[in-house]
């Protein structure tokens, strides 16, 4: 559950971070440069601390705007710093052999883990079909039927292909000089 909120609240900072550049791509020349050459961390540091009051025109507009942003990108970040906090004690409380391994971070052990219990509950699943099966006696329980197969086509090797001359001849011949020829019944091939 951890990391799927994380995972959310990811998406939604990266997309407040590309709203935010394009007002200030959008924004008055002098607001735009004012702000421009910042990395994306101070920027937004910046953009937070822009002056408030009730927006009357089009930078007003935009310097609200940014601060907005600004704001709700610092809160998200917050956010996915709590939801590490969060899934680091849930991984450390259930394996915590795991984090002390090297290069095994709470999003690593933290995938890992829910692969294994994945996995278990699938294995679970099996053992219980079975059991099932045996109680019902012999046959296949409709779940565990495979589908039909598809119809199979031959390989394009193996078809055959109406060469072009063939086809011009059965339509007959259009030239004034020859003469169309006679019309032959069609044979199937063999």
């Amino acid at each position: 559950m951890f990391k799927l909120a994380k995972s959310s609240a990811i998406k939604s900072r990266t997309q407040a971070i590309n709203q935010l550049k394009a007002v200030l791509v959008a924004a008055d020349p002098t607001l735009r440069e004012a702000l421009s050459g910042l990395r994306t961390p101070i920027l937004i540091r910046h953009c937070a601390q822009l002056p408030t009051g009730a927006p009357s025109d089009a930078t007003s507009a935009a310097t609200w705007t940014l601060r907005l942003l600004a704001r709700r990108i610092m809160e998200l970040t917050g956010e996915i710093d709590d939801l590490n906090q969060q899934l680091a004690r849930a991984v450390n409380r259930h394996t915590p052999q795991l984090l002390a391994r090297p290069g095994a971070g709470p999003d690593g052990a933290a995938a890992l883990l829910i692969t294994a219990g994945t996995t278990r509950a699938a294995g679970q699943r099996s053992l219980l079909r079975r059991v099932v099966r045996r109680q019902s006696g012999p046959g296949v329980l409709p779940q565990d039927r495979p589908p039909a197969p598809e119809p199979r086509r031959r390989p394009a090797s193996q078809r055959r292909a109406v060469p072009h001359h063939a086809a011009a001849s059965a339509l007959g011949s259009t030239h004034p000089r020859r003469p169309r020829p006679a019309h032959r019944p069609r044979q199937d091939p063999p």
